[in-house]
């Protein structure tokens, strides 16, 4: 999957992971930026006025996702596809280091 992120010292045409803050994804139908993911809910953990969502991307990577809980589909289940969003200003790509 090609995304757009803010860049250190990665080399061109290698392996790169990306790190984004779990406040900083914004979940479908929100404004999130030019990189748009699909992803499956694993689970719904609800935290007073913030949810916590586990989610996976690519059926292999999981991701955690925390939001205002004014911001959820009331309607949105474990195993229920979503759409999220990363804005490029906040996503960081990072180096995988090589195998010794």
């Amino acid at each position: 999957t090609l995304l757009r992120a803010r860049t250190g010292n990665v080399g061109a045409g290698g392996r790169t992971r990306i790190a984004v803050r779990p406040e900083r994804v914004r979940l479908a139908g929100e404004e999130g930026g030019t990189n748009r993911l699909d992803a499956t809910v694993r689970e719904l953990i609800y935290l007073g006025d913030q949810i916590r969502l586990r989610i996976e991307l690519a059926g292999k990577h999981e991701f955690t996702i925390k939001a205002p809980v004014s911001q959820l589909d009331r309607s949105l289940r474990p195993g229920d596809a979503i759409r999220v969003g990363l804005d490029p200003a906040h996503t960081r790509a990072l180096d995988v280091p090589a195998a010794h």
